[in-house]
């Protein structure tokens, strides 16, 4: 996905510090946005995608969010897509 990027955009993961290792080699246009839990505990990464979310994408300059649970944001700052199912790495991560 990386290589599809034009030179001027960059593709931002939201990754926990418990996940971040399985996201690596992307390429240079990819960087990460640290949350603090990601699906290894579902119920904090819900109330972090409603209360981080918020303050930390505008802060972070992200314009374009796909994401399968909405933040409460501001729609005028993000452009959102909503998607049904969250994209792992691998299927032996899935529970």
């Amino acid at each position: 996905m990386d290589r599809r990027l034009p030179r001027d955009e960059e593709l931002v993961l939201m990754v926990s510090p418990a996940n971040r290792h399985l996201y690596r080699g992307y390429g240079p246009q990819t960087c990460f946005l640290t949350f603090p839990w990601s699906n290894e505990r579902r119920i904090l990464r819900t109330l972090t995608e409603q209360l981080w979310a918020p303050i930390r994408l505008p802060l972070s300059g992200v314009d374009l969010l796909n994401t399968g649970i909405a933040p409460a944001i501001n729609p005028w700052m993000l452009v959102l897509h909503m998607t049904t199912m969250h994209a792992f790495a691998t299927p032996e991560q899935l529970p």
